[in-house]
């Protein structure tokens, strides 16, 4: 891996989590210490990252969201896995409301041949997904305006939408998972969509991977209170966990899960 490479890799993992201890960045690029601090000095020289306390901080804003392409590219086999877990979830005859979002499409690749199903969903990729399937029962899909950075609909038609069904399962995907347990978003106009999501779905399944959690993006849509199931990758830090015990939310980690 050339310096070039590896420092990209660096901003790209401090971006997505917001912040990273030196020791654990050396540990996952597999360098030494030094190494990530040189890296670190360059990058922080060109405003790309601030540090302190022996920790990288991502200089964007929580309003800052990275495009749908951007976010498709990032870890892709883990969403495969993950989307796979989520499908696994879902009985022939279900309704269900997906949200927008990378991993939440991978759930929905993972369903195209699923026997009478019922789909409610603002997102376009969705659609465009599902329309060619015979085996989907029927797809409904929600007016609006077109956000065009995510190609889903949102504003008072969706939401309006929203209010005429409950679904047997919500596919639901997260911006950033803070200390209070809030679940958070970077655009306010998908945070109100997700928001009325969580109160017509019989069971909400959250997608979210742990770089997630103690990430704040813009705006607050719900807490893990309003969550029944966490599907993730590796169990979450404390406080998270106990919390999530105490909530009884149940997680689910594919290498644990069949």
């Amino acid at each position: 891996m050339t310096a070039v490479e590896r420092k990209a890799m660096i901003l790209q993992r401090i971006n997505s989590a917001g912040y990273i201890s030196i020791k654990d960045l050396a540990q996952e690029i597999e360098v030494s210490e030094m190494t990530i601090r040189r890296d670190l000095d360059s990058l922080e020289r060109t405003n790309l990252v601030k540090r302190k306390y022996g920790k990288a901080f991502s200089v964007r804003g929580t309003s800052y969201e990275p495009t749908y392409e951007e976010r498709a590219l990032q870890n892709r086999d883990l969403k495969a896995i993950l989307g796979r877990l989520g499908a696994s979830l879902v009985k022939d005859g279900d309704s269900i409301t997906f949200d927008t979002g990378t991993t939440v499409f991978a759930v929905a690749e993972n369903l195209t041949q699923s026997h009478n199903l019922t789909v409610v969903t603002h997102s376009l990729n969705i659609v465009d997904l599902f329309k060619s399937s015979t085996t989907i029962e029927e797809i409904i899909v929600l007016g609006g305006v077109l956000r065009r950075e995510e190609n889903s609909m949102v504003g008072d038609l969706a939401l309006s939408g929203i209010q005429n069904f409950y679904t047997d399962k919500l596919f639901l995907g997260v911006g950033g998972i803070n200390q209070n347990l809030d679940l958070t978003e970077f655009n306010y106009d998908d945070a109100m969509v997700k928001r009325q999501y969580l109160t017509h779905a019989q069971e909400v399944i959250l997608l979210a991977d742990s770089s997630k959690f103690t990430k704040t993006a813009f705006v607050k849509f719900g807490n893990l209170k309003d969550v029944d199931i966490l599907i993730t990758d590796k169990l979450p830090p404390q406080p998270f966990l106990t919390l999530l015990k105490e909530l009884n939310v149940k997680i689910l980690i594919p290498h644990q899960h069949g």
